[in-house]
């Protein structure tokens, strides 16, 4: 199977979470609200501030993010979003799956 690493997303990673949440979301929340593309930033950079985000690599790629609050008592999956062009691979499945086995080694 392919590697899947994870990194911690710096301020220069912004523009690409900010990509990757457009590519991702765009089409459901116009459908619910309408895409405010300089709200979705704030927003997103907002949540940047507050939580720890990491980016997802595939095969040396960046092809998502993910964000992971460990609390006292839990791991919280705040957000996890892969490229459309890299969907379909089972790699959120792998993600979600070694967070799940970090929660129960906690």
């Amino acid at each position: 199977m392919d590697v899947i690493e994870t990194r911690t997303a710096t301020e220069a990673d912004f523009d690409f979470l900010a990509d990757v949440h457009r590519q991702t979301f765009q089409v459901y929340v116009e459908q619910l609200w309408g895409w405010d593309a300089a709200g979705q930033r704030a927003a997103l950079y907002e949540d940047f501030q507050q939580f720890p985000f990491e980016i997802i690599c595939y095969c040396g790629e960046a092809v998502g993010m993910m964000s992971v609050a460990n609390q006292s008592d839990a791991l919280f999956l705040h957000y996890l979003a892969i490229l459309p062009t890299a969907q379909r691979r089972g790699l959120g499945t792998q993600l979600v799956r070694r967070l799940m086995h970090k929660a129960f080694e906690q």
